[in-house]
This record gives C-alpha cells, structure tokens and sequence, in this order.
C-alpha cells in the first residue's frame, strides 16, 4: 500500500498546480469530482469475548461521485488500527479492497475505516473521502488457572476442591461445578480458592470443574483441569483391637428356650470398628430351636454391616439340656403310729404325700408301698420317686 500513502501525498502537494487547474476548468467549463455517502454501519453485536469474537460484516453505504467528467468508477481501501488515531497515517494497516469487509475472528479491539477513491481516466480530477470509524471491542476471557484436588476419601467425609488462583475484584465470579450442577459460587479476590465438597455415594466418583465469569463484560471461561474426587467404602467392618468373637456356649445345663436368647444386636455392634465414618449395624437372625428340654441346640448368624452395606456373617451356636433334678416343694408327713390293725383306709389316709418342682417341666411321681410285720406289729412305709 505505499502507493496508496504516495499518491495521498501527491494530492497534497497539488495545490501549487491550482492557478493551472483553475485555468483548465475555466478554458473546458470542467468540474473537479465530489465523492459523498462515505458511511459505515457496525455490526451488531460490535462487543464481544475473545473466544476469538466473530462480529460479522461491517457494511459501508454507495459511495456517489459527482461534478468532473463523466465517470461513476469508485475503489475502497479498508484500513484497521489497534488506536483509532488519525495520526501518523501508518497507526492504520490495509485490511480490504471491497465494498463491505468482514474482519472475521478477532482477538483485540480494534478500529476500521475504508477510504473511497474516485477511479476516473485522470487523477486531477479524481476525489476521495474517509468513512467513520467502527470500532469493534474484544474484552479478554478471564486468566486461565487450575483446578486440584483429586483424591480418595470416605462417603460423607469433607475435601477441598481447589484453584490455584483468581482475578481480583468482585466481578468476578468463580462456580463450581459437579457434572453439570453447579455447586457454590464465589467471588475473585486475587489468591487461591477452595470449594469443601463431600457425597455420601459408597463409590462414586464426581468430576468437578470451575468456571469462571467477568460479571462486568460477561465473558466467561473454564478453568483448566478438573477434580475427581473417589467417595468409596467397599472394606467389611472388622472387630477392634482386643476384641474376640464369642465362643460357642454348649452343654449348658438350661432348659429349651422358648424366645431369643444369646448376644443381642447391640452387643455384637459394639464390638465392632469401620475405615469410615458411620454406624455399624447388626441383624440377628435364626431357624429356630431344634430338641426339647433334655437335648436341645440353636444357631444364630450375625450380619454386621457399615453404612455402605458392606457386611461379615458370623456364627454363634448354643446347646443344653436339663441336668437338674426335680426338687421338694413340700415335705412328706412325718411317721406316725396309727394303731393295731389298721384298716387300709386309716393306713391311706395316715400319709401327706410331698410336692415337687423342676427347673423345666412338670415332674412325674411315682409312688412305691412297702408292708412287714403282722398282728399289732407291722409297718408300712410308701415311697415317692420324682422324676422330669
């Protein structure tokens, strides 16, 4: 283009040539041309984000060209500048030679005009003109940083999502994200930021992301990076330090239960520890008593879990039978002499027969009569013998 600055230049330095050009235009009743309709419309919109912006095309009016000899023919020059000042000349650089101009992507604010040349068989004659200048603004994205704090924690258990830095101001606004939720936002303040996160997933793995936003220019960016953070609990419970499983209780001189006997929920819980946080559940169950008083068993399984059901089964087997004998509730009569000859109803009716209990039924008597002696010298003697 430096023709193009040349031959402005010339057209400045004509005007020494004006007594001639006067004389010519007076001797051939000749006017100089007038260019007129220089104009430029922006487009819309003309403000955008460095993603890079594309704004569309930039549409300039028919420029008309009167007066001199007859000629219609117009040529454009579209220049851009990162100032917009008219001066020195080479702040603007040639861009286009059309009608219209689109500048496609930007990256930076810049400015555009176009010059209108009237393109006729004699420069004498020619005129030119200078449009209005469009700018076009190209706000930058906010400063890229990056997002940490990839880990493995338990369900339920806090971490930090962090960001290595931020934009002062708060005009700028900083969201996490995770997945597509949006989580919290903050606002810049120039340092680092951290987001507390926790999900109670047994074994999830949420990627977390941050965008970030100029509340002002409305650009917005992702942040660079992301964090996966590991929820996970796939370990059993396991018995504390110290603790034993208890042993089986056999033999036991008891009788056939008739409701749940043995360690109770709570007491197997207790006994218990996780990796992670939470409470540690126990469900007792049972296919029932097998035998009866005098030989009995029962087996009961244990399923402790954590909070994410990971689970152990354990075993506890009780076994008995009733080894106690019955016992005296209430004595026999004492010995007594009824008589000589004694019929058998008096001899019936001289006895108290004792009572008796036992620990788990009700016990069979059976009653044994002895006779010696005849006359006015015998004795009877009765025995009872209890048996469960």
């Amino acid at each position: 283009m430096k023709n193009f600055y040349t031959n402005l230049s010339m057209k400045k330095l004509m005007a020494p040539m004006l007594f001639v050009l006067l004389f010519f235009l007076f001797l051939g009743n000749v006017s100089a041309q007038t260019l007129s309709g220089n104009d430029l419309t922006a487009p819309s919109p003309s403000v955008g984000c460095n993603y890079p912006f594309a704004p569309g095309g930039i549409t300039g009016t028919d420029v008309t060209i009167t007066g001199g000899i007859t000629c219609t023919a117009v040529t454009y020059v579209w220049e851009s500048s990162t100032t917009g000042n008219n001066f020195p000349p080479t702040s603007w650089t040639p861009v286009a030679f059309t009608k219209d101009y689109d500048p496609g992507n930007l990256t930076s604010t810049l400015w555009f005009r176009r010059w209108a040349f009237g393109a006729c068989i004699d420069p004498v004659w020619d005129d030119f003109s200078v449009s209005n200048k469009i700018k076009i603004t190209v706000n930058p994205l906010p400063n890229l940083f990056s997002v940490g704090g990839s880990t493995s924690v338990c369900p339920g258990v806090s971490t930090n999502v962090t960001l290595s830095g931020s934009q002062s101001g708060s005009n700028y606004e900083y969201t996490l994200y995770k997945g597509a939720s949006a989580v919290s936002t903050k606002t810049g303040t120039g340092g680092s930021l951290s987001w507390s996160v926790t999900d109670n997933g047994c074994d999830v793995s949420p990627v977390y992301t941050v965008h970030a936003k100029n509340t002002t220019t409305n650009c917005e960016v992702d942040m660079t990076g992301s964090a996966t953070i590991h929820f996970v609990n796939t370990t059993a419970p396991t018995l504390k330090t110290g603790e034993n499983w208890p042993a089986d209780v056999l033999n036991a001189n008891a009788c056939k239960p008739t409701g749940i006997i043995g360690k109770t929920e709570a007491e197997i819980a207790a006994l218990y520890e996780d990796n992670c946080p939470g409470t540690i559940s126990v469900t007792k169950t049972t296919t029932g008593v097998t035998g009866d008083n005098c030989n009995w068993s029962v087996t009961y399984d244990y399923l402790i879990e954590d909070a994410c059901h990971n689970g152990i089964t354990e075993h506890i087997t009780y076994s008995g039978k009733d080894q106690t004998v019955p016992a005296v509730t209430t004595a026999e009569g004492a010995d007594a002499n009824i008589g000589c000859n004694p019929l058998p109803a008096a001899i019936g009716a001289a006895y108290t027969a004792p009572t008796f209990t036992d620990v788990c039924s009700t016990p069979s008597v059976v009653v044994t009569n002895a006779h010696t002696g005849a006359g006015c010298i015998q004795s009877d003697k009765r025995t009872w013998t209890a048996t469960d």
